[in-house]
């Protein structure tokens, strides 16, 4: 195992095995700018769940379908509404699925600022053209996410 040899040389600078370092992965404006996107994403999530709650209420179902009564008059009316609210839940599940990773970016952005942006496995910085596309990412594009167990998890804890 090599040696690493490190001299701060700043409040964000090091050099190590003569290569200088920002010990930060990301400058304080890319910071301010994650924010506001992970506050943008939360917004347009918690409106999209919103959206699900209406279209989901008996009432609507039963406006939108165009049924007189609250009970379908053919079998396959009753399979498609099923299958409507199966695909809804399913949608709305990973919506707060995403909503508690963004919840989890700002609070880490919040807590450790200076290690926002850097792969959780790898330790190396994660490219910002990335965490702008998915502002609470937690690993690299060339690394696999892993549960805690070390299983491998889908993409959508990426």
């Amino acid at each position: 195992m090599q040696q690493t040899a490190a001299v701060t040389l700043g409040p964000d600078w090091s050099l190590i095995n003569g290569r200088m370092e920002n010990e930060m992965a990301l400058t304080p404006t890319q910071l301010e700018h994650l924010e506001k996107r992970l506050h943008e994403e939360r917004a347009r999530l918690l409106d999209q769940l919103h959206g699900f709650e209406e279209t989901t209420s008996p009432e609507s179902m039963q406006d939108s379908s165009g049924d007189l009564s609250k009970y379908p008059t053919h079998p396959a009316d009753l399979g498609t509404d099923v299958s409507n609210e199966d695909i809804e839940l399913s949608i709305g599940s990973r919506v707060s699925q995403e909503l508690g990773e963004i919840d989890a970016a700002l609070a880490r952005m919040a807590t450790t600022p200076e290690t926002f942006g850097m792969d959780e496995q790898s330790g190396e910085p994660i490219p910002f053209e990335r965490l702008d596309i998915i502002p609470y990412a937690r690993v690299g594009v060339d690394q696999k996410p892993s549960t805690e167990h070390g299983a491998e998890a889908s993409t959508s804890e990426l």
